[in-house]
């Protein structure tokens, strides 16, 4: 994948974030459409919805829904990588092509942080969290994809996931 060497793209680095902890930062200018992060390269595991519901109820909050049925998790959240500093917001700048790629979904410049709505990688009924994010669209709430309906129809075409289009 051109730009993605292991999980992160080469134009990204961990930063301090204003919104949570650290976050990924654009190191240079990153184009519409490009790739900043492969979840498929990163270290997990696939499992059920139970399974899922389990290890979320434990504290871990790194699950990606990329099924009606399955979630990929972090299989060792004591050392996280640079992909899991990715933060949510309201208004992000990041979506998801397929299950697992995200890509910028406009131009993003230096300094910038990238930020994907987690409402985007979530249907379930166990997932939820308050939200600090700070856009002028924040919903003070992430819940499954419900929670991003309000988007563009062009949006949404970049950014959906699989599941979801068949739902």
């Amino acid at each position: 994948m051109q730009g993605v060497n292991g999980a992160v793209s080469s134009k990204v680095a961990v930063g301090k974030s204003i919104i949570h902890g650290k976050g990924l930062f654009a190191q240079e200018r990153i184009l519409k459409g490009e790739a900043v992060v492969d979840f498929s390269r990163a270290g997990g595991e696939i499992l059920s919805e139970e399974a899922a519901a389990a290890y979320f109820a434990r504290g871990n909050d790194y699950s990606i829904q990329i099924a009606d049925d399955k979630f990929f998790v972090l299989t060792d959240t004591s050392t996280l990588a640079e992909e899991d500093f990715s933060n949510h917001s309201c208004d992000p700048n990041c979506g998801f092509r397929g299950a697992l790629l995200v890509v910028a979904m406009h131009d993003i410049e230096k300094g910038e942080e990238l930020t994907f709505d987690y409402a985007m990688v979530e249907s379930s009924s166990f997932y939820g969290l308050n939200c600090h994010c700070g856009s002028k669209l924040c919903r003070g709430v992430v819940r499954g994809a419900i929670g991003w309906i309000q988007f563009s129809r062009s949006a949404i075409k970049v950014i959906s996931l699989n599941i979801l289009r068949r739902k």
